[in-house]
């Protein structure tokens, strides 16, 4: 479920109002190699090296498609997206496994490195496999210590830092025909949500694939509300004891090419919407209470509030001149580590560092 807050400054202004005393508030080709051995398992800082956890189940990869000489989508084809996901009390952890096939030169650039990103503050990351299919051989790609852990900070030009890391695999001697494979494990939740599940994930790409398979293993006792976007799409349901596993299946998927002037709100892209929040009402009283403070966390705001004050007339001046001290006086930064990809740092923290 896509939550949207107001912008620090809006919220920091809203504040200062409020100190103010105005009571603001915010209400038939070869087939597949055989799989090379189990990987050797490993712990580094940042991830860790093993097997697939029990509960995954196999999904078969289809067969590579002929080389061609078209270059089109990347010079690759997309020949299987497997995501699984296991949702135990308030832990989640989310198994995704990708096949792609190198169709064309053009192709090899784009498949030569494997990159995971997750959010090391509350979520772990386990390596699986990475193996080239050439042949009817299987190789095995993955070398922990090859891996390298990168911050890329993606939204560094908007002054925005999530701490999100990548681990990076760059993959040598790749040719026209090879499969790249590759599978991980994400395992975390983001501790704001205390407890409760929400998750969203595609069934549609802009590029044709041939198989897609996603799965949830999901406690029975707990209520889940699913909708299809820009897709009627229902999955397999199947109770097995406290579990009931969720299964969405398409096979030969074509690409989804949007008109250039599609509007960017639309949904043109299939995917499917998970949560356990029943309503907006919901949403908003969890969401309420990201925003209480107590009255340390306004400390530092009294001075301004007072300068405001002494100066302004009316209310709608109060409201203009911390507007504006705002505006001049803060940067916007946003350091959305953690819990605070969602819940704001406290007034206080944004006027001591301005």
């Amino acid at each position: 479920m896509d939550l949207i807050w107001p912008p620090a400054h809006v919220r920091c202004a809203c504040f200062i109002a409020a100190t103010v005393g105005l009571g603001a508030s915010l209400s038939a080709p070869r087939a597949m190699a055989e799989q090379p051995a189990a990987p050797v398992e490993v712990e580094a800082p940042q991830f860790t090296v093993k097997s697939p956890p029990a509960w995954v189940e196999t999904v078969a990869v289809p067969p590579p498609r002929p080389a061609t000489d078209d270059a089109s989508y990347g010079g690759s084809a997309l020949l299987l997206y497997d995501r699984q996901v296991r949702v135990q009390g308030a832990s989640v952890a989310r198994f995704v496994r990708i096949a792609t096939q190198i169709t064309h030169a053009a192709g090899i650039s784009g498949q030569s490195q494997v990159s995971v990103s997750f959010d090391p503050a509350y979520q772990q990351l386990v390596l699986h496999q990475v193996t080239v299919h050439r042949g009817g051989q299987a190789s095995a790609r993955l070398d922990a210590a090859q891996v390298k852990m990168l911050q890329r900070e993606s939204r560094l030009e908007y002054q925005l830092y999530d701490g999100e890391m990548s681990a990076l695999l760059v993959l040598n001697d790749l040719r026209v025909g090879d499969v790249v494979e590759y599978s991980y494990t994400i395992a975390g939740a983001n501790p704001l949500l205390k407890g409760r599940y929400v998750d969203s994930f595609g069934v549609g790409f802009r590029s044709p694939i041939v198989r897609v398979r996603v799965a949830l293993l999901w406690p029975s006792e707990r209520p889940l509300n699913i909708k299809a976007r820009a897709i009627a799409l229902e999955p397999e349901i199947t109770k097995r004891g406290p579990t009931t596993r969720y299964v969405w299946r398409r096979e030969d998927v074509p690409a989804v090419m949007p008109d250039a002037d599609t509007p960017p709100w639309v949904d043109v892209l299939p995917w499917i919407q998970l949560s356990e929040f029943e309503d907006w009402a919901s949403v908003a009283s969890w969401g309420s209470a990201l925003f209480e403070t107590q009255n340390a966390d306004l400390e530092g705001i009294g001075p301004v509030a007072a300068a405001i004050a002494a100066t302004a007339t009316s209310d709608v001046d109060k409201i203009t001149s911390a507007l504006r001290f705002v505006q001049d006086d803060v940067r916007y930064m946003g350091f959305e580590f953690g819990i605070n990809s969602h819940k704001p740092s406290p007034p206080s923290e944004t006027i001591a560092r301005r």
